[in-house]
Order: structure tokens, then C-alpha cells, then sequence
């Protein structure tokens, strides 16, 4: 099982170029690659979920400030710990060939490209949402 070939600054175009062809691209690869190395769905619905509840809070905020704003402090710091999050998922997987630890390195990028801005905070969740459908693609029709 090798490493998706990407590199780090794709995520960088994902994010803050708003690349929806490499956000395909590379969630393909990156969900291929966690389905083929075990992870199993209910490790990245965990992730995805909480996402998801940023997502809508946000959504929620755009409705009373204007879409115009940047991310209120309480959001921030709940998008921020998706980051140890993922790293304490990824300290539970006793393996060497760990492919949690290839997830956290790219949305660890990902996250510090959001910058207080809703509109990549959205385009992280598209390429969050867009690598769980892949890894359950690929776990469950292409045999991982």
C-alpha cells in the first residue's frame, strides 16, 4: 500500500484556489488509499460529522452576520481541534503502514490554508466529504 502521489501543495490549491478537479482528483487517491489500508468508516463518519456540525454553524452565522464575515472565535477554535482529533485517532491504529497518519498530514494542511475564511472552511468540507465518499466507494465495490 504506497502513499497517494500528490503533494502537499495540491492541497494548498484545493483550499485556497477553490480547484474542485484536484479536490476530485486527490480525495479519489486519498480515499483509496485509507479504504485499502483498513480504515475503517466509522474512524472518518467521526471526523466528517463533527465537520459537518462547523459547517452548519457557520452556515447559521453567515445568515445573522452577512457572508462577508470572517470565522467567530468559538468556530475557530472548534475547527482547530480537529486537529489533535485526528491526531488521537491516529495514535489508536497500532500499525506501522498507519494510514491515518497520511489523512491527519493532509487535512493538518488543510485546516492551517482555512485562515479564518468561510469560504475555505467550506471547501474543506467538500474535500473532507468528497474522501469519505471515496473510501466508501472503494471499501465497498472495489474489494479494500
Amino acid at each position: 500500500m504506497g502513499n497517494p502521489s500528490f503533494d502537499l501543495q495540491q492541497i494548498d490549491d484545493i483550499i485556497m484556489r477553490d480547484n474542485s478537479e484536484l479536490l476530485v482528483q486527490v480525495s479519489r487517491q486519498l480515499g483509496q488509499y485509507l479504504a485499502q489500508g483498513g480504515l475503517t468508516t466509522h474512524q472518518l463518519r467521526n471526523l466528517f460529522g463533527e465537520v459537518r456540525r462547523i459547517a452548519m454553524e457557520l452556515e447559521q452565522a453567515a445568515l445573522e452576520e452577512g457572508s462577508g464575515s470572517s470565522i467567530r472565535p468559538a468556530t475557530w477554535r472548534r475547527i482547530l481541534l480537529l486537529r489533535p482529533r485526528m491526531a488521537y485517532q491516529a495514535s489508536r491504529i497500532q500499525r506501522r503502514d498507519n494510514p491515518m497518519l497520511r489523512l491527519v498530514e493532509v487535512l493538518d494542511r488543510a485546516i492551517e490554508r482555512i485562515e479564518r475564511n468561510p469560504e475555505r472552511f467550506r471547501r474543506f468540507a467538500d474535500f473532507v466529504e468528497a474522501i469519505v465518499a471515496y473510501h466508501r466507494y472503494f471499501q465497498t465495490y472495489r474489494g479494500s
